[in-house]
């Protein structure tokens, strides 16, 4: 079955460790958390605490292009002028980057999104 909407997971990464300096993958070990979205919304879940040595990781896959925000209390109204350069905000397009968006986020932030 296809993914309709978004599916976040959250993870720990260790930077650098088994991979090349400064890349990294999901998971250090297996996600600790994640979600499917249908249609615009903020996450329930959170990025986990990251102990000494990792850092949280959050890995987004999308059916459509999205308009999206992470940080401690976020909300898709902070998404209503996205594109319009006013807000700062992230765009992810799964057509021209196939495959998922892994982005490091601190510890506790939550994600939101609306369509692009």
């Amino acid at each position: 079955m296809p993914l309709s909407g978004v599916h976040i997971a959250w993870g720990l990464a260790s930077p650098g460790a088994a991979n090349q300096a400064g890349q990294s993958t999901l998971p250090s070990g297996n996600p600790t958390d994640g979600e499917t979205m249908a249609a615009s919304a903020v996450s329930v879940s959170s990025a986990p605490s990251a102990p000494g040595g990792t850092q949280s990781l959050l890995s987004i896959s999308a059916s459509i292009a999205i308009y999206y925000v992470t940080g401690p209390s976020v909300t898709t109204a902070q998404l209503a002028n996205a594109g319009t350069g006013r807000v700062s905000c992230r765009y992810y397009d799964p057509v021209q980057s196939p495959g998922r968006e892994d982005i490091f986020v601190n510890s506790k932030d939550f994600f939101a999104w609306v369509a692009a």
